[in-house]
């Protein structure tokens, strides 16, 4: 059941940014502050109540560090900003006057899956 929140909340996350809504620092910094809660608190219950799923609210907060991870690196290797794409979406309809191209599938990819695999090594790891 505790995943299912990880996850919903990584969902949301995404909803929000795919409509650009998370670019202002301000709010990025409100959301990552969140997240780092809800991490705390997976934290806590891994620690003291011995909750294994517990590290699945690890998922928003890792999400949000690899969203700006990945978003640099891009920015850096494509020169400009990345789209969350979904299928069947082209980047007009966020007001983007540019195609979509195969770094923004990665990168939406990437976002989508990493932090539910790297949440997942941590249970099984620890």
């Amino acid at each position: 059941m505790i995943y299912l929140i990880g996850i919903a909340i990584e969902l949301i996350f995404i909803g929000v940014m795919t409509f650009k809504l998370m670019i202002p620092p301000k709010l990025y910094f409100i959301f990552l502050l969140i997240s780092f809660i809800i991490a705390f608190i997976g934290i806590y219950l891994r620690t003291y109540q011995n909750l294994l799923e517990s590290y699945y609210l690890l998922i928003p907060f890792i999400f949000l560090v690899l969203y700006q991870l990945l978003r640099l690196w891009f920015k850096l290797f494509f020169g400009n900003e990345p789209i969350l794409s979904g299928y069947l979406q082209s980047s007009w309809e966020q007001g983007e006057y540019r195609k979509l191209h195969f770094g923004d599938a990665i990168f939406t990819i990437l976002l989508l899956f990493l932090p539910v695999i790297i949440s997942g090594i941590l249970v099984t790891k620890y």
